[in-house]
């Protein structure tokens, strides 16, 4: 079960390594009001939700088929409830990132309220 964890582990950090760069971009194109970007980030999130569904459905196929030890039980769920919240957290990139669309860039605003 060693060699599952550690292909878990790169999957898992791929995973988490794609969506902090999905946010990264999420905000910039909230703060230049870069619709195009916002764009990518939208094609960004089915990914992420094709890395969790992959995960996910390997993670049940070692339960299903190789009644794993309580300590490699411990770590399949938590690699399941780790891949969750990453789709949710690029869920949220999505709609940060989708968002200028409807206003102008933010640097735009604070100049005119500033005046």
């Amino acid at each position: 079960m060693s060699d599952l964890k550690s292909r878990f582990a790169s999957k898992v950090l791929a995973m988490g390594g794609f969506v902090q760069d999905q946010m990264q971009k999420a905000v910039t194109a909230l703060v230049d009001g870069n619709s195009a970007l916002g764009q990518e980030v939208v094609v960004d999130d089915q990914k992420v939700n094709e890395m969790e569904i992959a995960i996910d459905e390997e993670c049940s196929r070692i339960l299903a088929t190789r009644a794993p030890t309580a300590g490699d039980l411990r770590v399949i769920v938590t690699i399941i409830k780790t891949i969750t919240d990453l789709e949710r957290i690029g869920d949220e990139s999505e709609k940060i990132g989708t968002s200028p669309r409807a206003s102008p860039p933010w640097s735009a605003r604070r100049t005119a309220t500033a005046k």
